[in-house]
């Protein structure tokens, strides 16, 4: 299972068909669910903190190897 973003500047039909067929031809393409957040509900829900938090969370814990 994946979380795909799509970044605004992107956001557009012509990146979303590129995807859509990119992951069909994978084989690896079932959409359960698609939709959009705004500024303000990222924002609010601390979303960009807790991703790149995590990433940070993991990263002090492993040896540069």
């Amino acid at each position: 299972m994946a979380l795909i973003f799509i970044k605004p500047g992107a956001n557009n039909p012509k990146t979303i068909e590129l995807l859509e067929k990119t992951l069909k031809e994978a084989k690896i393409f079932t959409v359960t669910s698609s939709g959009s957040l705004t500024g303000p509900i990222i924002e609010k829900n601390m979303l960009i903190d807790n991703h790149y938090g995590a990433i940070a969370s993991k990263a002090m814990k492993l040896l540069p190897k």
